[in-house]
């Protein structure tokens, strides 16, 4: 697999992070039907550590916002 990424907004690479792109992994192969399984099992590895990242960014985000009331809220583990 060549590339599997584009860039979006939630990592800490100024240029975004890297996220599966079922598109492109699409073109490489030449069709849906035609990926074979250890181009998926690759795609859905980065896209299980995409969502890793993502959620541990948001969580950082949220438990430095204030609350409704000016606090902040807790952190949950």
């Amino acid at each position: 697999m060549s590339n599997l990424a584009f860039r979006g907004p939630l990592d800490d690479d100024a240029r975004g992070p890297t996220t599966p792109d079922l598109q492109e992994l699409v073109r490489e192969h030449g069709g849906y039907e035609k990926i074979p399984a250890p181009a998926w099992a690759a795609f859905d590895r980065a896209n299980a550590e995409y969502q890793a990242r993502r959620r541990e960014r948001l969580r950082q985000e949220q438990a430095h916002m204030p609350s409704k009331h000016g606090r902040r809220r807790p952190n949950k583990t």
